[in-house]
């Protein structure tokens, strides 16, 4: 067993981890009043329209995933 490549993997994702950590605990200070709305657009409205295609076509998948034969 290599435990030099085991060593190098195991603290790689512990940088990982704690970059996430740093950078949730930044974005949780810089911005208080965010919502998921907001994050998911990027602060830009969608038409309604636009909306209700997106929502359909979603729906459709999720329909499809669910009835199809190679799922079971």
């Amino acid at each position: 067993m290599n435990i030099w490549g085991l060593v190098a993997v195991i603290v790689f994702y512990l940088v990982i981890l704690l970059l996430g950590i740093i950078a949730g605990r930044r974005a949780k200070h810089s911005e208080k009043n965010a919502n998921s709305e907001e994050i998911m657009l990027a602060g830009r409205n969608i038409g309604k329209v636009t909306a209700a295609v997106n929502f359909i076509d979603h729906m459709d998948e999720i329909n499809q995933n669910t009835t199809s034969p190679t799922n079971m």
